[in-house]
């Protein structure tokens, strides 16, 4: 059996975009524990490729060992440089015709063994999907098509249903395009895997609804940051970050809390900065500032006319757009302490990475959240704003009590990526062709 594992959403974006998503920096991570257990001949990457405009397969052996992303090196790994060139602003015509030239030259045949996926799949192979690919039709019925004509087998990864359970936080459109994926999917695919119990419950009550039944796998995630230690940097308050932004650095140099993630409404971003005004109704100056660190996301007009009616919270709020890993991973070691109230989650990323760099975390009581944190968090009912204001402010202020969280945090046992790889594995050995 050969394990082709699906980048194609990766591929999509990264011609675009410097930095990735908490999700995408979860691929990357766990495709690299794939590859560096079982190797790249058992391991590879497939996905529909923008340059060749058809689905691929790829070496995975640059993703071995190595999860953070580094965008002109993943270009230049699976030939998306000479796609790049062609969406490049700079220069005329010639030059970008050159350059994209200069593209199809480096692949000689090509940089990651790319090769037509039509030429690779064979019957018994699993391909394993986990990107949000809903929109690629001609992509997904290939898929379905090598499924019945080839043999393989189909095995999708559920990270939430959000657009169907919570659909008062998406667009109407993508609730209704989730919804047609997943009944397709349900119906062309041998397996599910999700990220967790709860995410597991939502998919077998809409399969009961559906009148549909596939196997549904739960592989937890991990709390550990791509392949960051857990040990503490040994790098004193005056050695510079010259691989962190003047704006980052900026940051660093008073006491701050950190919410980490896509800032739309169901990440209760507006929530969050209402309990903080409240923490500053009662703390004054001594309030640390609140840093948001993501990409700006939809449905945050709210929090976006309460920051500029109030100043940022008169400088009390802060937002980190679009941070690097480095910078992601350097904001949470150095912050005071981490919140994550979002309503509905399928797992919860920012949970874990805070408690795998050693800080405290506060988070909402339901969905997946608990199964993240376990009793290493600091929970509390979103539906009553009074326990998240008492819960900042016991943080913010009981110095003993948060370094004694943290030193209860350094040392529990925790999820890595190997854990995750494992399960995996495991995972897809056990769901046989669904017939």
């Amino acid at each position: 059996m050969t394990f082709y594992f699906d980048l194609t959403e990766l591929l999509q974006d990264a011609r675009n975009s410097p930095t990735i998503t908490g999700i995408q920096r979860a691929t990357l991570s766990l495709a690299s524990s794939l590859v560096q257990t079982h190797g790249s001949e058992r391991v590879k990457i497939i996905g529909h490729h923008p340059a060749f405009n058809e689905a691929r397969v790829l070496s995975a052996a640059p993703l071995a060992g190595r999860s953070e992303y580094d965008q002109a090196q993943f270009l230049k790994h699976f030939d998306l440089e000479g796609s790049l060139a062609l969406r490049s602003p700079a220069g005329g015509a010639r030059e970008r015709l050159a350059r994209f030239a200069s593209g199809l030259t480096g692949r000689r045949g090509a940089a990651a063994g790319s090769r037509s996926a039509t030429e690779a799949l064979a019957a018994g192979d699993v391909v394993f999907v986990i990107g949000a690919i809903w929109g690629m039709r001609g992509y997904l019925e290939y898929l379905y098509r090598m499924r019945r004509e080839r043999g393989i087998r189909l095995v999708q990864f559920v990270h939430d249903l959000i657009p169907l359970v919570a659909a008062e936080h998406v667009d109407p459109a993508l609730s209704e395009r989730f919804s047609s994926w997943l009944a397709e999917t349900a119906a062309n695919a041998d397996a599910f895997v999700v990220n967790s119990q709860s995410t597991r419950a939502d998919l077998v009550a809409w399969q009961g609804g559906a009148g549909v039944q596939r196997p549904v796998r739960v592989v937890r995630l991990a709390h550990q940051f791509a392949s960051s230690s857990r040990e503490p940097e040994a790098r004193g308050p005056w050695q510079p970050y010259p691989e962190i932004t003047a704006n980052v650095r900026s940051l660093l140099a008073r006491p701050y809390a950190l919410c980490v993630g896509t800032m739309e409404s169901r990440k209760q971003n507006w929530l969050l900065a209402n309990a903080w005004r409240e923490v500053h109704c009662t703390l004054g100056l001594k309030t640390p500032r609140l840093v948001f660190a993501g990409r700006r996301g939809w449905l945050n007009e709210s929090f976006d006319d309460f920051l500029a009616g109030t100043g940022n919270l008169y400088g009390f709020i802060t937002i980190a757009e679009r941070p690097s890993d480095v910078e992601v991973c350097r904001l949470f070691r150095s912050s005071l302490f981490t919140v994550y109230v979002s309503a509905k989650e399928g797992w919860g990323l920012p949970i874990g990475e805070s408690l795998w760099l050693g800080r405290p975390v506060i988070c909402s009581s339901g969905s997946s959240e608990p199964e993240v944190g376990g009793d290493l968090a600091d929970y509390v009912d979103i539906k009553n704003p009074d326990t998240l204001v008492a819960s900042i402010i016991k943080l913010a202020t009981d110095v003993e009590y948060r370094e004694g969280r943290a030193r209860q945090i350094a040392s529990a046992r925790l999820r890595t990526w190997k854990d995750v790889a494992d399960d995996l594995w495991t995972a897809v050995n056990e769901s046989g062709p669904a017939g």
